[in-house]
């Protein structure tokens, strides 16, 4: 990561001038994108496509699988965390203040020093995150920021009405994860579901025939099978949670990598589907599996943040937030900040 911010505030300069650009929208996680705005005298708009990393006293680190503890065991832990996480991002924290220095930027020294004083947009809603103090007034939450379609004739193959149907998918960088299909198809055959894998063009043909499902794909309408599942397995993305929340379908998730034991984390907090290791084995699989596909508050619960995902406004709004602080150039508050001023 720091290779890529280095070259990007050497490199980027030149190419916004040459190009004429006007304006900067950056990914949170991305230090370069406020630099070289600022560097340039440019607004810019910060975006959490992942959990936001805004950080407050109360919130553990957005990587890490801890529980919401505003406790001063709690504070005293998340301070613990922040220390450790300083020691391990040392030399991409070095290079931020270093670059920001050599682009006649304001002192920084972190990726939470770079978001937007004008705009900061994240993905997810306020249901969704740990309860929040010290967010600006210029944070918001819109929701899912893909493009979504209106559902369309289905391209599943053809299901049994009688039989619970799962969906199981890793994402784009787990789907190559053979031994947790395999002990997701020996479960779903326990309690009697047919079930679709789709590994995202992770595994051979050869590797895919070995995984005992009904069917086992390289890719699928998401948006469909999440739609039509009974439970949806997944390693706690949040294209795919937030898919799964807009459809109210119950999750068996096993957070693998990045912010997903983070985002599982929070689902546990919120009752909302069953959160394993990813090294749990096919019983323990089985029983989680038996709970959600029989329990009716497994339901509800799933359910339980659909209506604020439907009215977050998504790409749209989030598209406006950004056209208004890049043209105006004056900070964009989110409504509550509005009412209160």
């Amino acid at each position: 990561m720091a290779t890529m911010t280095e070259s990007l505030c050497r490199d980027a300069p030149a190419i916004v001038r040459q190009l004429g650009i006007q304006g900067v929208v950056a990914d949170q996680a991305e230090s370069a994108g406020a630099l070289v705005a600022e560097h340039c005298g440019l607004p810019f708009v910060t975006v959490a496509a992942a959990l936001p990393n805004n950080r407050e006293p109360a919130i553990p680190l957005p990587v890490l699988d801890w529980d919401y503890d505003p406790s001063e065991k709690g504070l005293k832990r998340n301070r613990g965390g922040v220390m450790v996480a300083g020691w391990l991002t040392r030399s991409l924290e070095r290079m931020i203040a270093r670059e920001a220095q050599r682009l006649g930027c304001a002192p920084k020294g972190t990726q939470s020093d770079c978001l937007s004083p004008l705009a900061d947009i994240s993905q997810i809603v306020g249901g969704l995150d740990f309860p929040r103090a010290e967010l600006p007034a210029h944070f918001h939450y819109v929701g899912p920021l893909r493009r979504t379609t209106e559902p369309q004739a289905a391209t599943l193959p053809p299901l049994d009405p009688a039989k619970p149907f799962v969906f199981c998918s890793l994402g784009t960088l787990q789907g190559h994860r053979i031994e947790i299909f395999h002990r997701v198809a020996r479960a779903c055959r326990m309690v009697g579901a047919q079930l679709l894998v789709a590994h995202c063009g992770a595994l051979s043909n050869e590797q895919a025939a070995t995984i005992d499902a009904d069917w086992v794909v390289d890719r699928v309408d998401q948006d469909e099978a999440v739609r039509r599942a009974d439970c949806v397995v997944s390693h706690a993305g949040l294209n795919t949670v937030l898919d799964c929340l807009s459809a109210g379908t119950p999750m068996l998730n096993m957070p693998l990598a990045f912010d997903q034991p983070a985002i599982g984390a929070r689902l546990k907090r919120l009752g909302i589907g069953e959160i394993l290791k990813p090294n749990a084995s096919h019983d323990v699989i089985t029983a989680s599996l038996r709970r959600l596909l029989s329990d009716e508050l497994a339901k509800r619960r799933a359910k339980s943040l659909q209506a604020e995902l439907a009215v977050s406004g998504g790409a749209k709004e989030a598209a406006r937030i950004a056209e208004q602080a890049l043209i105006t150039r004056q900070r964009v508050l989110h409504t509550h900040a509005v009412a209160a001023e």
